[in-house]
């Protein structure tokens, strides 16, 4: 009986850990084991805890004046920022290390980033966060969701920012805005670090809720037909 139950009780949690493992088993890890960077992510995807974070081939990072043009305005191409997994516990979400410094006195250096983060359909997305490490002067960071009605994320200091996303989704296109201003006071202005995370709420799937179920009541069953022989 003791053998009965224990099959049973496998057949019931098999298809929850099967669940749990699929999706996105054929991406890397992001920034393992060491700092990836754009340029070789483009075009490709990686994972954060259960998340998995792909780069359009053509677009995914845009320097605009950080291109080394621009007289003030420090060159970091796509091949100088690092990809990681986010520093903060928010939730799964990647860091990116760039170095964006503007010593110029008048224009602003613009940066744009564009990525698209997905999720389980068992652990949808709920919230957005976004956070700028480290920084100093004036800066913006614009962080928009487009084709969803999700208000966009504004950073200009160092605290955290966050957006709720509900209903959740599993998918969300994300892209990123950064602004630098001109140095002040022959202080320049610069970002190296940004943060974006993504946190869900995991939701049992109706298919592994009803296995569960049906399991439950077949050891009931058993139960049952055995104390009856006893």
């Amino acid at each position: 009986m003791g053998m009965i139950l224990k099959s049973v009780m496998v057949g019931a949690l098999f298809p929850l850990a099967a669940m749990s493992l699929s999706g996105g088993a054929n991406a890397a890890l992001c920034g393992s084991p060491s700092f990836d960077t754009l340029a070789n992510l483009a075009g490709s995807s990686c994972m954060v805890g259960d998340k998995t974070f792909s780069f359009p081939a053509a677009g995914a990072y845009s320097s605009d004046g950080f291109n080394g043009m621009t007289p003030g305005l420090s060159n970091v191409p796509a091949s100088a920022v690092g990809v990681v997994p986010a520093t903060t516990t928010t939730g799964p979400g990647l860091a990116f290390n760039g170095g964006w410094v503007n010593s110029s006195t008048s224009p602003s250096g613009d940066i744009s980033i564009v990525f698209t983060v997905t999720a389980p359909v068992t652990s949808p997305i709920t919230d957005a966060d976004l956070q700028i490490l480290s920084g100093v002067g004036t800066f913006l960071d614009i962080e928009s969701f487009p084709g969803t009605s999700i208000p966009s994320l504004l950073a200009a200091d160092l605290s955290p920012h966050t957006v709720a996303i509900s209903p959740g989704v599993t998918t969300l296109l994300v892209t990123d805005d950064l602004s630098i201003g001109p140095a002040i006071n022959g202080v320049p202005s610069a970002v190296s670090i940004i943060d974006k995370q993504f946190s869900e709420t995991s939701v049992p799937e109706p298919m592994s809720l009803a296995i569960l179920g049906v399991s439950l009541l077949a050891m009931g069953a058993i139960r049952r037909r055995f104390r009856m022989h006893t």
